[in-house]
């Protein structure tokens, strides 16, 4: 993975980061590379040794196909959430924590369209929340889009044809 300083990675935690620095710390008495990353979203800093960025599930940003598949889940999501509150948060806390923008998508998709439909648990808004910012985040870094009013547009325009609006 490239990680050189100014690039935009993706944190399953965070979003979207810019690697902001590398450097060296000695850990237990072997020195180690570390590198700086800078959420987008907040100002906060993450040093993560440059031996764990992809055991941690740091990743590069979607490309423009990857974008489209992302925004097609959006419309359709087979993905079944059925069974009570508490088991569907928690699949839907575990889809997000995979770093994969497609099992972000899913949860969108389905917490979207239950709170159009039958409504959801403040808990259940608070995650849709965050899952928006990740997702609206990582595709207002894609080339093909460009910024945050245009990714929340695309978003927008998805999950409204998913309701058939």
């Amino acid at each position: 993975m490239n990680l050189e300083v100014g690039r935009t990675l993706v944190h399953p935690r965070h979003g979207a980061v810019s690697v902001t620095e590398r450097f060296f710390r000695e850990v237990k008495g072997v020195p180690t590379e570390f590198v700086t990353l800078t959420t987008l979203t907040n100002p906060m800093t993450i040093s993560v040794p440059v031996d764990n960025v992809e055991m941690i599930g740091i990743r590069e940003l979607l490309g423009a196909e990857q974008v489209d598949e992302v925004l097609a889940v959006l419309v359709h999501s087979d993905e079944d959430f059925s069974g009570n509150w508490s088991r569907r948060f928690k699949r839907y806390e575990e889809l997000l924590a995979s770093s994969d923008l497609r099992h972000t998508a899913h949860v969108v998709h389905n917490l979207w369209t239950r709170q159009e439909t039958t409504g959801i648990s403040p808990g259940e808004k608070r995650l849709l929340q965050k899952a928006m910012s990740f997702l609206t985040e990582e595709l207002a870094q894609n080339e093909g889009i460009g910024d945050r009013e245009a990714a929340e547009q695309r978003i927008g325009a998805a999950l409204n044809t998913a309701l058939g609006r």
